[in-house]
């Protein structure tokens, strides 16, 4: 009830068309947003992977 008050307000002389295609767009830039997180999430942890894989004092790994 809230939203659709907002949008009376607010987008009184827009057509029906240009609100759905601005809910098109709202929810591709989130898609978009959730990719990224996911794709910056799993270069980190990859990193961190790596990471701790690494002799920590490049002289240990020498001796053995």
């Amino acid at each position: 009830m809230i939203i659709s008050l907002a949008l009376k307000v607010f987008l009184d002389d827009v057509s029906p068309w240009s609100i759905v295609a601005l809910g098109f767009q709202v929810l591709a830039v989130v898609i978009m947003i959730v990719l990224l997180v996911r794709t910056v999430r799993g270069q980190r942890d990859e990193y961190w992977k790596e990471r701790a894989n690494r002799p920590k004092n490049p002289d240990e790994a020498e001796a053995d």
